[in-house]
């Protein structure tokens, strides 16, 4: 219709802007900037055109572009004191953008601007608050606190994954994430009614994500890929980036039946596609994170379609009909919090690669800016997982600890730079937190026996740095959560056989932390049953895990069947 319309009146920029909106909801990304261009072209400057061109440059990575097309914007909102329409959302997707790309002062004026105009516009809040949980800036967080627990969840469009780190609530969680996707995905028609193949079939797995590349979640499910049984299944890759020279995604394209970059394909047809290969169970890899694409799910790819490893928490959605769990993360009477069925691995269920390369180069405290003696405690999870209430036990552990220092990931500057302070503020000399730079996996995987205990965070546990550190020797206390975020840790932990090292409360948590400082016997009985365990226990036993899932998908398709 409005290309009819623009055939009779190409003057029209508001029919270049919807057909803009038209093209990039359903993904076609350079007919989408075409128009948008076209908009602006036909009206000076239209800002919101601009704004939506300059989202779309942010989210593809052509950042020089998106920069250009924001400051012209900026410019526009100066001429008139910003009092164009579309100037929150304007403003929003600058912060965005500066987030992104690891400018976090400028995401947050940008954020700030936003909520000046609109104090009620809650993602602006979520985002803000995520953000200066990502520097470690705890000025706020009371005021956080407070408005996660007021939030008025159906009047506002929160992505799920933003309040993971935030609050360690299953309902609430399955609130926002229902509310997310029943707003996001409406009118959406599920072309799911068609039967499974033949029994004497192959079964169809079909692994769809962008992260086909060295990302934790590829890293732990490449054993399982080369693992599975092609005399019994054909298994899909479906791509939505291409990473060119890429060691692990290359790993992968060997690994799968069939490997298929769709990139520069809509959603609408990588559907399609999905649905003519003939797909048996359409496994999402991304849940709620970046560069996720559930409106394939939405649209119908497979008859059965599962959450999996990429989003620790429901998807929220009607479209997905399990998601994989174990009994530790997801226990019996807690699935009324899962919009999803539970399918339950009989060990953890998380995959593993007991084929992951340990660097057997020679390394000493001296060369990682380690003291050569001492205990060194040591947690390499994001900062955004560190709350000041953890922080205040890690830091009384240093004061109780002779000689102990605190072994952390350097993040960002404002990481580095807010820690410190908030050590002095706890009467804790700010040279005791030593900070990791980023190295090859291989050598990060070595340089964990310099460190003594790895300690969890509580509302988001370790997930991909758990297996790292287990798999590397060295022992993880944690304290078990309601979520499944916050319960992954125990789960690897009780498939690993040492559920010794799982607590119930924060005092236990570090009570045990510095009763093994304290005893190098106890520490040392500790590491050698881990290496033992390492060997004899399920979770780093790939070929059973592999198995174990593909038994999983089969009793599913059978139940479909019947």
């Amino acid at each position: 219709l409005l290309k009819n319309y623009l055939s009779i009146n190409s003057e029209s920029y508001l029919s270049y802007h919807l057909l803009g909106q038209l093209f990039e909801e359903k993904k076609s990304i350079s007919d989408a900037i075409s128009n948008y261009k076209l908009a602006i072209l036909k009206k000076n400057n239209y800002l919101p055109s601009l704004n939506n061109l300059g989202k779309i440059y942010s989210e593809i990575g052509q950042n020089n572009e998106a920069l250009e097309t924001f400051k012209k914007g900026l410019q526009i909102l100066k001429e008139c004191n910003n009092n164009s329409p579309g100037t929150l959302y304007f403003y929003y997707n600058m912060a965005t953008f500066y987030n992104k790309n690891h400018l976090l002062d400028e995401a947050q004026e940008y954020l700030e601007k936003v909520i000046d105009i609109d104090s009620s516009f809650a993602p602006a809040k979520v985002d803000k608050y995520l953000l200066k949980r990502r520097k470690c800036d705890w000025s706020e967080i009371n005021i956080a606190k407070k408005f996660f627990t007021n939030l008025k969840v159906e009047n506002s469009l929160i992505e799920p994954f933003s309040i993971l780190a935030q609050i360690d609530n299953p309902p609430r969680q399955k609130l926002v994430a229902t509310n997310y996707i029943s707003k996001q995905f409406v009118n959406k028609k599920n072309y799911r009614e068609y039967s499974l193949k033949d029994e004497s079939k192959k079964i169809r797995i079909g692994y769809f994500s962008a992260d086909f590349r060295d990302h934790p979640v590829s890293r732990l499910i490449l054993r399982m890929l080369s693992l599975h049984d092609k005399n019994r299944f054909e298994i899909f890759c479906y791509s939505f980036k291409e990473y060119r020279d890429c060691e692990v995604q290359n790993y992968i394209k060997v690994s799968a039946s069939f490997f298929k970059n769709v990139e520069t394909l809509t959603n609408d047809k990588i559907a399609e596609i999905s649905r003519k290969d003939n797909l048996d169970v359409a496994i999402d890899l991304m849940g709620h994170t970046k560069n996720a694409r559930t409106e394939i799910f939405a649209i119908g790819a497979a008859p059965i379609q599962i959450n999996f490893l990429g989003y620790a928490s429901t998807s929220g959605a009607d479209f997905f009909d399990y998601i994989v769990a174990d009994e530790v993360v997801i226990p019996k009477g807690s699935e009324k919090n899962y919009s999803e069925k539970i399918l339950r691995l009989p060990n953890s269920f998380m995959p593993t690669d007991n084929t992951a390369k340990i660097s057997k180069k020679l390394i000493r405290r001296i060369d990682m800016g380690l003291p050569e003696k001492g205990i060194v405690l040591c947690s390499f999870n994001n900062a955004y997982k560190i709350s000041p209430e953890l922080f205040d036990i890690w830091m009384r552990l240093l004061k109780r600890i002779n000689d102990s220092v605190l072994w952390l990931s350097n993040s960002t500057k404002w990481t580095v730079k807010n820690l410190k302070r908030e050590a002095e503020k706890r009467g804790v000399n700010s040279s005791r937190i030593i900070f990791a730079e980023n190295i090859p996996m291989a050598e990060h995987l070595n340089r964990h026996q310099l460190a003594d205990l790895f300690l969890d965070t509580f509302e988001y546990n370790s997930h991909s740095t758990a297996i790292d550190c287990l798999w590397a020797g060295l022992p993880l206390v944690t304290k078990i959560g309601k979520g499944f975020q916050a319960r992954i840790a125990a789960s690897l932990l009780t498939s690993l056989g040492m559920p010794e090292l799982i607590t119930g409360n924060k005092k236990q948590y570090e009570e045990l932390i510095f009763s093994l400082a304290k005893s190098p016997r106890k520490l040392t009985k500790l590491k050698e049953k881990l290496n033992k365990n390492l060997k004899s226990q399920p979770l780093f036993n790939s070929h059973d895990y592999t198995k174990d899932f593909e038994e999983s998908l089969l009793r599913i398709c059978n139940n479909y069947k019947s």
